[in-house]
């Protein structure tokens, strides 16, 4: 029973601190998007968010850490999505599959355009994110690894497909802002067909990379 009752309280707590890390991030996005990312404080986000300046300390160091912790949460959640695909699939649609199911997770995309305007406006914020873009791009390409069993870390091809997928995203992101009646699911459908497109042209077989073994999955 103890035990059972220390497992409750961590898991309690645990969501405790999920909703007040949301909601730190909420009023930070906010006013970033209405007042500007260099012009906002960590005590005007503190007061929007209804917390101290000390416990928005517990969450995030700086301004700059709220912003590439969101990329960084982001691809987490896209890695352990295509991890969760089918041993045997492929990764281009492991990777398809993966992406249409995080995007139909978001009830709507105006907090991602906010969160994507941030960036356009501000140098700043822009720099944040993107010091995260390696951190992403190497998960993404090793959980294509482990899928396709190489012990010996991420081949060239595990990075291709995760600066793909991570592209991917971000335009079926785009289109979805713009679009926003569309469903995500055929809008990730329509985007990763182009691509398919683009790759592998229509009556020109896929070559064999040099050294590339027999047996190797294919993307």
């Amino acid at each position: 029973m103890d035990s059972v009752s220390a497992a409750q309280r961590g898991n309690l707590q645990s969501k405790k601190q999920d909703l007040v890390r949301h909601e730190i991030w909420t009023a930070a996005i906010d006013l970033f998007y209405s007042e500007g990312f260099d012009a906002v404080t960590v005590d005007q986000i503190a007061e929007r968010a209804g917390v101290s300046r000390r416990t928005y300390f517990r969450y995030f160091s700086s301004k700059d850490d709220l912003m590439g912790q969101t990329l960084k949460s982001y691809g987490e959640l896209l890695s352990n999505a295509i991890h969760s695909q089918s041993a045997d699939m492929g990764a281009y649609e492991a990777a398809k599959r993966a992406v249409a199911t995080i995007l139909m997770c978001q009830s709507s995309p105006a907090t991602t355009e906010r969160f994507m305007e941030i960036g356009k406006r501000s140098p700043a914020a822009l720099s944040a994110q993107s010091l995260q873009l390696p951190i992403v791009e190497e998960r993404l390409a090793r959980t294509f690894a482990d899928r396709a069993g190489r012990t010996d870390g991420p081949s060239i091809e595990d990075r291709i497909v995760a600066s793909l997928t991570f592209v991917t995203t971000k335009l079926c992101v785009d289109i979805w802002v713009k679009q926003p009646q569309q469903p995500v699911e055929e809008i990730v459908e329509d985007v990763f067909a182009r691509l398919s497109a683009v790759c592998l042209p229509t009556g020109r077989p896929e070559k064999k990379a040099a050294g590339t073994s027999s047996n190797r999955k294919k993307l």
